[in-house]
């Protein structure tokens, strides 16, 4: 949704997709009525929004064998603003849902990103040491909370940047 944001309402759009996505990021409401919402208040075309985020989530099956190569090593974990279902919707038939152990997402946990909870959530349910967490995600805005909860958090911008991230600490 980040994507589709800026997209349509420009770079600094991230608190216009709060305001819009955070209900169905949390459970409290579906993406139909997400899209509802959106097509009533902002114009947007149902169909049309549907069809440009299966896009945007178009599976990169590179980066799916490289996450399941890594999982090979460590343990994986994938941590999601979602809303209930989108996942399947896009990824399904894919190898996506075998890179992770487990996967947290924001409508089970009623809990989202950048909010310092999810983090700690996550890693009192991995258990482990917190410093021996990576945390990588492609909005700069969800890495302060996961560094205060002791995570080491990370910018993901691609697949070659992620794997120098991760030579350089000796993981991959």
């Amino acid at each position: 949704m980040v994507t589709y944001f800026a997209r349509h309402f420009g770079p600094d759009s991230a608190a216009l997709k709060d305001h819009y996505c955070e209900g169905a990021d949390i459970g409290e409401i579906s993406f139909d009525e997400l899209q509802e919402k959106m097509h009533r208040e902002l114009g947007i075309d149902k169909d049309e929004m549907s069809e440009e985020l299966k896009a945007i989530a178009r599976p990169d099956l590179e980066m799916i064998s490289l996450v399941k190569d890594l999982r090979t090593r460590h343990r994986v974990y994938l941590l999601s603003n979602c809303i209930r279902g989108l996942l399947e919707r896009y990824f399904t038939g894919t190898d996506f849902f075998e890179c992770f152990d487990k996967t947290y997402r924001s409508y089970e946990l009623g809990l989202i990103k950048p909010g310092e909870e999810i983090y700690r959530y996550v890693r009192d349910d991995i258990g482990g040491n917190p410093s021996q967490i990576l945390f990588f995600d492609d909005n700069p805005r969800n890495l302060p909370g996961a560094e205060k909860a002791g995570i080491e958090a990370i910018l993901f911008t691609g697949q070659e940047d992620m794997l120098e991230q991760l030579h350089r600490r000796n993981i991959f």
